[in-house]
Formats: C-alpha cells, structure tokens, sequence
C-alpha cells in the first residue's frame, strides 16, 4: 500500500505568500540597482576613469534585468502554490474541484467551468487561513549619500601656498608669451571624482547583500514548509528553490567585491594625487623662498627667461620632470587596478567563458591590498563565491508549476 501523500494546503499557501513577499523584495532591488548603479551626474570627473563608463551602464542594466528576472519568477512561482493549495483543499478528493471553485474569469468575473479533471485557468483567490512565514530579514534599500568631489580640498589641505605660487607662476608666464599651469599641468592626468566610485560600489554592496538576505528568506520558508508537504512536485519545488536560493546568493559577495574594488581605486587615486600634491609642493618650495603673493610675483619676475635673470633652467627641468615621472607611475597604478574593474564588470554582465583563476586573478590586487587578515580571509571567500558563477547560470528560467493531470497528488516512490 502506497504511503499517504502529505500536503498540507494552509502550509503551502503560507510559503506561497513568502515567495510573493520575496519576490516583491527582488524586484524592488532590482529597480534600486537601476535607480542609483549607474554614474550620477556629476560625472566621474576624469580621463582616467573615462574607460569604466560604459561598463558602468551596461552592469547596471544586466543586474537590474537579472534581479528583476529573479523577482518575477519567485512571485509568480508564489501564484502557483496558492493555486497548489487549493489542489491540495481535500485530500480525500484529490480533484481540481476546489481550486475551480475558487477562479474567476479573467474577463466576465464569472466562476469557471467545475472540472474535476483539470485546471481551468483564470483568476484564483487567495486561499484562506494561511499559515504565517515571516522573514527573518528585512530588506533595506537605503541609496548611500553621494559626497561632492574633494580634489580642490584636497589640493589645497596638501599644497598650501602652491596656488599662490602657480598663480604667479601663469600670470609672469603669460607675459612671457605662453602661460603655464603648474598644477593643471600635473593634476590633470589624474584627477577624477573618486567619490562616485565609492557611491556607486556601496550602491552595489547595498543591493547584493539585500540579494543574499532575500535568499536566507527563501531558504528558511522551504524549510519551515519541508514537513508539511512531500510527493513530486514538493521534491520539484525544492530542487527550483534551490537553484533560485544559490542565484540570490551569489549576488551577495558580487556586490562587496564590486565595492571594494571600486574602493581601492579610488583609494589609489586619491593618494596619488596627494601624493603629486606634495611632490609639487616640494618642488615649489626649492624653487623659490615665499613670504607673501606679492614678494612670489617679483622674485618670478626675476628668474623666468625673457622676464628678467635667467635661472639655472636644466636644475629646473630636471624638478619637473621628476614630478611628471612621479605622475606616470602613479598612473599606471592606477590604470592597472582599472583595467582589471573594467573586464571583471564587464564579465559580471554575463558570466561565462572564464575560469575560477581568471576571477582570481583580475581580483588580485584587491584580495593581496588588505593587511587586516580576517578581513582578507572574508573577502577571499567572498571572491570563491563570485568565481562559482554556476550558481547564477543556473537559476531557474521560469517559475515553477506544480504540474498537471495527476502528477500534483504523485508520491515520491
């Protein structure tokens, strides 16, 4: 004698509610993503991060479409169990009746057809005294707040009296013949809005981390649901929910790996221009001994050429082009640490093709950069996750149907 299937219809419409409220919590991080993930107006404020525009935008638009995908599948898949629970209203008549008794027609409001043998589709209601699946996290999609670029504050808490002096400098050269900018002149290679980096990685840490909650959410209700409902199609349910579970948590440690890697860019360049900054302000202070404006315009009155006594100019090139070496390196560290952002967003759109080593490595310089080693050994494991890209090639394509015919009432064995 075959073993009594359960499935207990209060149950199962509490978990479909919980696929509802968990798919509703996607979908609105999916339209977070789309609101706050790509540049803001303000632009990235430079050349050097020029090359992350476009990757910016279209990682923004394949997570947004990716979440939402995700969202829409759980909540419909949360339609399907209330349905399911209908099915299951009397196990004594393992019939379509109840669940037909319960639809509408989508059109005329009218009840549909009482078949004992099929679903007829239409508009179902919800089914009553659920039982109740609380998430234990709550899904908090608060947009961090973007700071205002700092590079003139940095410029001048790091410089000093320089722009005095480059001031100077671009007024005695002006009338020379051909003016020069000091500071724009080394600055300008390297000064970007680092600050939109550090939003636009918190942005995604905010959204992935809000992806790994809304998968424990859905991992604890198949959990809660796991005795009250065995056959087929619980079996099948649960192998999709799994499949959805380890796509929603995937996006967790993508999302903190994006920002910290954006971080350490922006950490690269902010010291590299105060870095420049202090070069200059060295240079400047060899160059010339300054009490005031006035007194930096008259002694560069006398020693730029053409204006007054020549200087020993090969002493003065050589400072200069010290500090324009000092900025070649700082860019090409820079540089380095972008290209890699660069092809690991752009492999984040669609993750495929690419090994676990090639994840590593691109990720490199921001697991090797952390001296803290329980942050790094955190982080490490965070970029194993990213790297297992099975878990998101894998979601489910739609949501899931508990079947027809017979096969809703089949028993396992």
């Amino acid at each position: 004698m075959s073993e009594m299937l359960v499935a207990e219809p209060a149950h199962i419409a509490g978990l479909g509610n919980a696929l509802d409220a968990i798919g509703a919590d996607v979908k609105a991080i999916s339209d977070f993503v789309g609101a706050h993930c790509p540049v803001g107006a303000a632009g990235l404020g430079g050349a050097i991060l020029e090359p992350l525009n476009v990757p910016f935008e279209l990682a923004a638009g394949s997570f947004k479409t990716r979440m939402a995908g995700i969202g829409n599948t759980t909540a419909n898949s949360g339609d399907e169990l209330n349905r399911a629970a209908w099915m299951y209203h009397s196990q004594d008549n393992q019939t379509y009746e109840a669940l037909n008794a319960a639809t509408t027609n989508l059109i005329t409001g009218e009840a549909v057809a009482m078949d004992a043998d099929r679903e007829n589709t239409g508009l179902v209601q919800d089914y009553p005294d659920p039982v109740g699946y609380p998430k234990p996290n709550d899904i908090q999609l608060d947009p961090p707040s973007a700071a205002p670029p700092e590079l003139a504050d940095l410029i001048a808490e790091t410089t000093g009296v320089v722009g005095d002096v480059n001031e100077a400098v671009k007024n005695v050269t002006r009338m020379a013949g051909s003016e020069v900018n000091i500071i724009e002149m080394v600055l300008s290679p390297i000064q970007a809005n680092w600050n939109e980096l550090r939003r636009i990685g918190e942005t995604y840490k905010v959204a992935g981390n809000s992806m790994e909650s809304s998968g424990a959410n859905l991992e604890d209700a198949v959990r809660r649901a796991g005795p009250h409902w065995d056959g087929k199609a619980a079996i099948a349910f649960e192998t999709w929910a799994g499949n959805q579970i380890a796509a929603m948590k995937w996006e967790g440690p993508v999302g903190r790996v994006i920002s910290d890697l954006l971080n350490i860019i922006a950490d690269k360049i902010r010291d590299g221009v105060r870095r420049a900054c202090e070069k200059l302000r060295d240079f400047v202070a060899s160059f010339i001994d300054f009490r005031s404006t006035k007194e930096i315009f008259k002694a560069l009155v006398k020693k730029i050429p053409g204006i007054g006594t020549a200087i020993e100019i090969a002493d003065l090139a050589r400072k200069i082009w010290n500090i324009v070496d000092l900025v070649q390196t700082i860019i090409t560290e820079i540089e380095e640490v972008r290209n890699r952002a660069k092809e690991f967003l752009e492999w984040l759109g669609n993750p495929v093709g690419k090994g676990k080593e090639w994840v590593a490595q691109k990720l490199e310089p921001v697991t090797s950069g952390i001296d803290d080693a329980a942050r790094r050994a955190a982080l490490v494991n965070d970029v194993s996750k990213v790297a297992h890209a099975e878990d998101t090639r894998n979601r489910p394509g739609q949501a899931y149907e508990v079947g027809s015919g017979r096969a809703p009432w089949e028993n396992a064995v």
